[in-house]
């Protein structure tokens, strides 16, 4: 795969394991499952802008087969190392894999004659996120910008007769593109050596609302989000 001639069939292979647990003595469910997805020969069109970012940002650069697929203006041009060409034709994407474990929960009790807490939960760590554009170019994006290895949701909510009350919680695990980049340092427009910092921490962004439903069927709701 991953020529630009003929185009192969694409296929797949997707493994998965699960287990679930649903005790007698509460209104509980929690599944854990591990997945393993592959996909091997992909047709695909890439992108003009994704050919010329993914040649320049590989680790392959610049043998970085992308790199093949446009042309550039010599440096005595009239403009200067200006894009003439990119060739945009149906390729076989050799492999792309992702694995990882999913684990999900919920949970609801009956307070009395207070009202109804539940609360729902899932959560996706990533362990393998390739993808090779062509033979020999495998990357694991797990944990790069974009790619982060965890993300997860929790979502609380209370019923108390009309009123029902929401807290829902969405985090985006760290990122960090530095050893990807290979160096701390970049020269700007003016020649001068200055630091970047490529990771980007973990977000959490909450949402709270309350709303209130009367019984001619209408209901007033208002919410608040903040990120952490």
């Amino acid at each position: 795969g991953g020529g630009l001639g003929v185009l192969a069939a694409e296929t797949s292979e997707a493994f998965t394991f699960g287990l679930v647990w649903r005790p007698e003595f509460t209104n509980l469910n929690v599944s854990i499952d591990y997945f393993d997805i592959l996909v091997e020969d992909e047709v695909n069109r890439i992108g003009g802008q994704a050919i010329v970012a993914g040649c320049y940002s590989s680790l392959f650069f610049p043998n970085e087969p992308l790199c093949d697929q446009f042309d550039r203006s010599s440096a005595t041009a009239p403009l200067p190392f200006a894009i003439l060409e990119i060739r945009d034709s149906y390729i076989n994407v050799a492999k792309q894999q992702v694995r990882g474990i999913d684990l999900a929960a919920t949970w609801a009790y009956e307070v009395g004659r207070a009202g109804t807490l539940s609360l729902d939960t899932s959560w996706t760590y990533n362990l393998e996120d390739t993808v090779a554009l062509f033979d020999e170019t495998e990357e694991d994006l797990s944990g790069l910008a974009g790619h982060p290895e965890t993300v997860g949701n929790l979502n609380v909510v209370y019923d108390l007769d009309a009123w029902s009350f929401f807290w829902g919680i969405n985090y985006i695990g760290e990122t960090d593109n530095s050893a990807h980049f290979g160096r701390t340092t970049v020269t700007d427009s003016t020649g001068v050596q200055v630091g970047i910092n490529l990771v980007a921490d973990s977000v959490v962004y909450h949402s709270l609302s309350a709303s209130y439903a009367f019984d001619n069927g209408l209901a007033v709701v208002g919410s608040i989000i903040d990120v952490d």
